[in-house]
């Protein structure tokens, strides 16, 4: 693995993408507000539908949606509201807690994460002020107001065993939290706003990105892992979102510059590379990244309103799916691997399935 250079994968997609009419049937999906096309260079494995669209009010900026572990609620932070909603209800919404009422600590804008604990019996909202609020599912209580960051809450991730809560925040700081309490277990300062702190599904690691850098820390003992990236790069490469595999052995960074890389958690190299994705000559940002739980499809959400999804296996782009309306600001797949949850600022909520060809 020492010795494996990293991968470079070129995409071809957004070239298509201009002249959707002239594109074989076979190669794209549409539907009554968005487009996908698949890579004519590959075999196409890989289908989209949309199931369920969640419009919330024209002026209100979706930052993030989450699906429950056990696949029964979808939760959804705005910069108006924490809302919960009941997939096998009919997608009934359970509860919606205006900011106005939820705390004055909470305000109309920035980042303000929702994270799930792994029993989804909590929901952990973040606000722009420095507050973590734990809401009990059942009822919409809240069981804890935290005064955790001195600045926003830019990110939230329960731990696997659900007794800590990770929280990074634009004081440079990433904190973790007992949740019982409340009280502050560890405090790790790193050098730059944190824009994503996330645990590696086997319980082993704790990743945070600031600035250009990716810190590992072991998560029995908190012993630095791995320093990944680098305060020496370029501002274009200032790391802007995280995803482990379901595996654990593979870390992926989206930078504000486009550009996608794969880390070994084994060695902390990059083992695959993935290049700026530019519309009309602009750089993109990477927004939002996950995995799927076979290990086998990376999907991209970009600031240009698009998905992009690549094979893992092969490293060739598989599908570019648009009509976000604005940055695809969310992406979280389920446990089962059968629903697909995007937000964006346009304030979409939007509920996919994905099928996949047995070849």
């Amino acid at each position: 693995m020492a010795n494996e250079k990293p991968r470079i994968v070129t995409s071809r997609l957004e070239d298509l993408s201009d002249d959707f009419d002239s594109i074989p049937s076979h190669l794209k999906q549409e539907g009554d507000c968005w487009r996908a096309i698949s890579n004519p260079g590959t075999t196409r494995q890989l289908s989209l539908q949309l199931v369920r669209e969640i419009e919330q009010q024209s002026s209100f900026t979706v930052l993030d949606a989450k699906l429950s572990p056990d696949g029964q609620y979808l939760a959804a932070r705005s910069d108006g509201a924490a809302q919960v909603w009941a997939i096998h209800q009919d997608w009934q919404k359970i509860w919606d807690v205006p900011d106005s009422s939820i705390s004055r600590t909470l305000s109309h804008q920035g980042f303000q994460p929702v994270s799930f604990s792994p029993d989804s019996s909590i929901v952990a909202t973040g606000g722009e002020q420095g507050h973590i609020l734990m809401w009990a599912l059942k009822d919409g209580s809240c069981r804890q107001d935290i005064p955790a960051h001195s600045y926003g809450v830019r990110t939230l991730a329960f731990s696997n065993g659900g007794n800590l809560l990770a929280s990074g925040g634009s004081d440079n700081t990433v904190c973790l939290w007992e949740v019982d309490s409340g009280a502050l277990s560890r405090e790790f300062e790193v050098h730059a706003a944190v824009t994503q702190v996330t645990w590696s599904p086997d319980g082993k690691y704790l990743a945070a990105s600031s600035g250009c850098d990716i810190t590992v820390w072991d998560a029995d003992k908190y012993y630095v892992v791995h320093r990944l990236g680098g305060s020496a790069r370029p501002a274009p490469h200032l790391i802007a979102s995280l995803a482990f595999s379901p595996c654990s052995r593979k870390l992926v960074s989206g930078c504000f510059n486009g550009l996608i890389e794969i880390w070994s958690m084994e060695d902390g190299i990059p083992i695959q590379r993935v290049p700026s994705m530019q519309l009309q000559g602009q750089n993109d940002i990477i927004a939002s990244l996950a995995v799927t739980p076979d290990n086998r499809w990376l999907l991209a959400g970009s600031k240009n309103r698009n998905l992009m999804v690549w094979d893992l296996h092969t490293g060739d782009d598989q599908m570019l799916l648009w009509g976000f309306g604005n940055t695809v600001t969310g992406i979280d797949i389920s446990k089962t691997g059968d629903m697909i949850a995007t937000s964006s600022a346009a304030g979409r909520i939007r509920i996919w399935s994905y099928i996949e060809s047995k070849l």
